[in-house]
């Protein structure tokens, strides 16, 4: 059976994941023809952002020329956008071709793909997938009301409209949250749970950390949304720690500069920052090895976060925000720590908690949790959802 895997970049967890199945297939002996569409810099116009013609040629001629017998979308609202599902469907007129589609995001629940509304530069939650006019009414777009709006005709022309959304078979959900959330939108027999592989096993585990001071990573995007800065910010306003704390910063983004300009006050805090920049995937896993701690402090949901996965086969005890799929990690691993954000000193509260346990092991509470990981598993649920 030959495989089309779609992804709009191969950046980004939803690019790692997309390219992470290609490799896991054609290890298996699977024909697979890959689609990408482009990098995170390509420059779009509105009108190719709400749908993109050329993309739309681009994927026909593929799907012609290939004949899959099944495809896997991954991400596609950006560069590719929502196009690609016309061209799609035009083919599945002629052939019994399977459409599936990972939920990376929420883009195919609402056109606030990260269920966050902004107000005075402030994020909140939607609890539930947003109505198209709470779309309209809230700032959905951290940038400008315009992209919000933008958002909106896209997901209004495709999927009410269009209802390009109907070609596709099946939503692969990575996260019990994920499930709940696409099940009060789609159809609940086109919802399947299927958790993101990880290659990192837990018998890679080595014990290479310090017994001295607790060492904290966070490996990410240096935005708003990851929370970093926030988390860092606070550390920043209360007394110094008992103890020093060692976190570093694996990454790049917007908020560098920002994060950089706390240093000194964090240092005066018995925090140390170690700015690592981008690192490859080899170098994060040696040092999640020497890492008490993965931090992910996100103020978004996370579904399913491939970097909390992958720290914890290795080893690492988990500081999260306690909402999403980070909680599904958060409450299946011990000596976990929740951020608490409606505490005035939430760093602090976190990082003195971590001072008193950075030397406890974590041990996975439900072994099924891990396991739904592996990729024999995967690989597993992967084939019977292509052939059904």
């Amino acid at each position: 059976m030959k495989i089309l895997l779609i992804s709009d970049y191969k950046s980004g967890g939803a690019g790692k994941v997309c390219a992470d199945t290609i490799k896991v297939l054609r290890n298996e002996g699977y024909e697979v023809v890959e689609l990408w569409g482009g990098e995170k810099k390509t420059r779009m116009s509105p009108f190719s952002y709400v749908y993109n013609f050329k993309s739309y040629k681009k994927i026909l001629g593929v799907l012609l020329e290939e004949n899959p017998g099944a495809i896997h979308i991954h991400n596609f609202d950006n560069c590719l956008s929502p196009s690609i599902l016309r061209a799609i469907a035009k083919y599945k007129k002629n052939t019994s071709v399977h459409v599936a589609m990972t939920l990376h995001d929420y883009h195919m629940l609402s056109p606030s793909n990260g269920l966050m509304y902004f107000n005075n530069g402030t994020s909140h939650l939607f609890e539930k997938p947003p109505s198209i006019i709470e779309c309209i009414i809230k700032k959905i777009d951290r940038r400008t009301r315009f992209h919000g709006l933008l958002r909106v005709l896209q997901w209004v022309i495709n999927y009410k409209v269009l209802k390009s959304h109907l070609v596709i078979d099946k939503y692969l959900c990575p996260s019990y949250f994920m499930v709940d959330m696409a099940s009060k939108v789609v159809s609940r027999n086109k919802v399947t749970f299927i958790r993101n592989s990880t290659h990192v096993h837990l018998n890679e585990r080595q014990n290479t950390r310090s017994n001295t001071m607790p060492i904290i990573t966070f490996a990410g995007l240096l935005s708003e949304d990851k929370g970093i800065y926030n988390f860092l910010q606070n550390a920043c306003k209360f007394d110094p720690l008992s103890k020093k704390v060692i976190v570093n910063i694996c990454g790049s983004g917007p908020l560098k500069d920002s994060i950089e300009s706390l240093a000194k006050k964090l240092e005066e805090n018995n925090i140390s920052l170690s700015f690592r920049g981008k690192v490859a995937h080899e170098e994060l896993m040696k040092i999640f090895q020497e890492s008490h701690y993965v931090l992910l402090p996100s103020l978004c949901y996370e579904n399913s976060p491939l970097v909390l996965a992958e720290a914890t086969s290795l080893g690492c005890k988990i500081i999260a925000s306690n909402h999403g799929g980070m909680k599904e990690f958060l409450d299946n691993f011990t000596n976990s720590i929740p951020i608490d954000y409606s505490a005035d000193n939430f760093s602090k509260v976190v990082l003195t908690k971590a001072i008193h346990g950075f030397s406890e092991p974590t041990e996975i509470i439900d072994v099924n949790f891990t396991k739904d990981m592996d990729e024999k598993i995967y690989l597993k649920k992967l084939i019977s959802t292509y052939l059904n």
